[in-house]
């Protein structure tokens, strides 16, 4: 592995600050999966406050 690249960042979506270490192997690009994360964050954010509305 010695000639990986590792990259650290701090990612803030909404209120969550998101710490993403990582390592590039040429195997997998960052950008479509830091979006799919993006994404269930939001859709995670709007079932928790669907179900607040519910309980209320």
């Amino acid at each position: 592995m010695g000639s990986d690249n590792i990259s650290y960042r701090e990612v803030t979506i909404g209120k969550t600050l998101y710490q993403v270490t990582s390592i590039f192997t040429g195997e997998k690009e960052l950008g479509p999966t830091l979006e799919k994360l993006a994404v269930r964050h939001v859709l995670d954010e709007m079932d928790d406050r669907a179900k607040e509305r519910l309980n209320a």
